[in-house]
């Protein structure tokens, strides 16, 4: 039993940690499961879970132009709010159109008119605004595409020997030419000493 508290304590942090600390010290599968009941009780509520959900949402950052690792990082979230609709059922509220205005504030705007296309696309069919499943799908899709590792703009850039490098490429360079200027100056220091 103590191997179940003792990976419960390493996965818990902060007020979870603190609500759960005293059933540290038994040793049975009565504290372990009275742990995890206080959990449930403080942290587990449903309401409690989409609260969470929604003010992550609330609180991430706008997505930069040219920055495929955060959009993944976005259309993975927001994968995780999906698959946590069925439990979650407050979060069904993310298929209304004023809130996918909100998530789209986030984009970036290449990605928020790709999105206006396919919904016009969409209602010019006769069909209602997408859900926010069908959102998902094309963030997914755009993610995939942007995060080629092939063919995305990224991958040729960083394939391209005359692109120009970024500030930390240039940064890398910068020291290492320093470095073989300094190692220059000093063989040719070295030659005339005569060493």
């Amino acid at each position: 039993m103590s191997e179940k508290l003792y990976y419960l304590r390493q996965y818990v942090k902060g007020s979870a940690l603190e609500a759960i600390s005293g059933f540290f010290y038994g040793n049975t599968e009565e504290a372990y499961q009275r742990a995890w009941q206080t959990l449930d009780q403080r942290f587990g509520h449903p309401f409690v879970i989409q609260q969470a959900y929604r003010t992550k949402l609330d609180k991430w950052p706008k997505i930069p132009p040219r920055d495929p690792v955060a959009f993944q990082r976005f259309t993975d979230f927001l994968k995780s709010c999906l698959d946590a609709t069925p439990y979650v059922t407050g979060l069904s509220i993310l298929n209304d159109c004023i809130e996918n205005q909100r998530l789209l504030q986030k984009l970036p705007d290449w990605c928020t008119n790709r999105w206006n296309r396919t919904v016009t696309e969409q209602m010019d069919q006769g069909y209602n605004y997408p859900s926010f499943q069908g959102f998902v799908n094309f963030l997914q899709k755009e993610a995939r595409v942007i995060n080629n590792p092939i063919c995305s703009l990224q991958s040729i850039k960083n394939s391209d020997p005359t692109h120009q490098p970024t500030r930390a490429n240039m940064s890398r360079r910068g020291n290492r030419d320093k470095g073989t200027t300094l190692a220059s100056i000093t063989r040719s220091e070295e030659r005339r000493v005569g060493k």
